[in-house]
């Protein structure tokens, strides 16, 4: 049985190996917390905030997560393959080492945002709206929507990956 939380505030807690799977979340906020091996798969999160947590080694399988703000957010060693951040705030957001292959950031907000380390393999980025993104030693093969990284730098392979990408939306073909 799935749960729902509905205008729920989280403030101060540390959850460890707690499972959310499944869970909705409408209009709920999290404050000061830390996640540690929880799971977040299958997670239907609309308009939910995280501010000031900090999230490690923790699975978001499938999970989405749409119309919220992340805040000050660190996530490290997470499995976040496919998620879903469609029209997502995210200001001061680090994703480190990070297995995030499909991940959709459609219409998300980046300010303020690195990507360390991280496989972004075929992540879907168009109408994002990029203040300042940084991207060091990611995989960036087969991106959707490149051109809307609009300011972004990216630093190390991925470079060569998501040039590819742009030309391959361009339509420009290399024989």
């Amino acid at each position: 049985m799935a749960l729902t939380a509905e205008a729920a505030e989280m403030e101060g807690c540390a959850f460890d190996g707690s499972r959310f799977t499944g869970t909705r979340l409408l209009r709920s906020q999290f404050s000061d917390c830390r996640f540690t091996t929880c799971d977040f798969a299958q997670v239907d999160a609309h308009d939910v905030s995280l501010i000031r947590c900090t999230v490690n080694g923790s699975r978001f399988t499938g999970s989405s997560w749409r119309s919220g703000t992340f805040r000050d957010v660190r996530m490290e060693n997470c499995v976040i393959a496919p998620g879903l951040f469609r029209h997502v705030r995210l200001h001061t957001v680090a994703f480190t080492d990070c297995k995030m292959a499909g991940a959709d950031f459609q219409g998300a907000e980046l300010h303020h945002v690195t990507f360390e380390g991280c496989d972004l393999t075929g992540a879907q980025w168009a109408n994002c709206q990029v203040g300042t993104a940084r991207f060091e030693n990611c995989t960036l093969t087969d991106v959707g929507g490149g051109a809307s990284l609009k300011g972004a730098t990216v630093q190390g392979p991925g470079q060569m990956e998501l040039a590819l990408s742009l030309a391959r939306e361009a339509g420009i073909h290399f024989e």
